[in-house]
């Protein structure tokens, strides 16, 4: 399973399968100044979380990788103690 930014495959045959995303809510606490180390390690987590559910999905989906991996990070309806990371990414099927 391959994993790639890139929006497309140039000389290669295939045909999408799905959008796959994952969102995953991280709190935090202490404030975001205060605990700028911490927060900035929570937000690694959760993207890296949320690229393993991506990935799940499309191993589940019977994809051979994921294309136009892209992640936002927004604060939601949450406030400042929480920020929402959304993963999101084609699945792809190589014929």
């Amino acid at each position: 399973m391959f994993l790639t930014t890139e929006p497309s495959l140039s000389g290669k045959n295939y045909h999408a399968l799905k959008v796959v995303h994952s969102n995953y809510v991280q709190f935090l606490g202490g404030g975001l100044l205060v605990n700028a180390k911490k927060n900035a390690d929570a937000l690694h987590y959760a993207i890296e979380y949320a690229l393993g559910a991506v990935q799940n999905e499309a191993t589940n989906l019977g994809a051979d990788g994921v294309i136009g991996i892209h992640h936002t990070v927004s604060s939601g309806d949450m406030g400042r103690n929480a920020f929402v990371v959304t993963v999101m990414g084609t699945a792809i099927k190589f014929y």
